[in-house]
């Protein structure tokens, strides 16, 4: 996961992009940050670790508000990023937005005929026949 230079046409420009629903993301009582926000700040920590400099670039959409419309940024991002961190929760799986951006990712991916990079990190056990096609097998 090195940096990427200008210039580079069709090739990601963003390590990780965590797609979750943002209801997950809602702080506990008492606390300030949620639990995808502490999620994503522990992995940066983690990886300057293990690459060194400046880590892995990740991103993670905490300036939409829910329900909010899908951006060109947004979907710039996901359509350039190498890895898709899916935060599986029961509010992910009713997100049309959500599906909107794993349906994105892949298709990316494939257009650029890399891997399709999914990590699944699901928040409680869920019926995997409810998931997205793409991720059931």
């Amino acid at each position: 996961m090195y940096p990427l230079h200008a210039g580079q046409d069709r090739s990601p420009v963003l390590d990780i992009f965590v797609s979750y629903a943002h209801a997950t993301d809602e702080p506990p009582f008492g606390l300030e940050t949620g639990w995808v926000t502490t999620l994503v700040e522990e992995l940066r920590k983690i990886l300057r670790i293990k690459l060194g400099g400046s880590g892995a670039e990740i991103w993670k959409d905490h300036r939409l508000a829910a329900n909010q419309d899908v951006t060109a940024e947004l979907l710039d991002k996901l359509r350039n990023c190498r890895i898709l961190v899916l935060v599986m929760s029961p509010g992910y799986l009713e997100s049309e937005w959500c599906q909107r951006e794993l349906a994105n990712f892949l298709l990316s991916a494939q257009a650029r005929r890399s891997r399709q990079n999914v990590f699944v990190l699901e928040t409680e056990p869920s019926d995997r026949s409810r998931w997205p096609r793409a991720l059931q097998d």
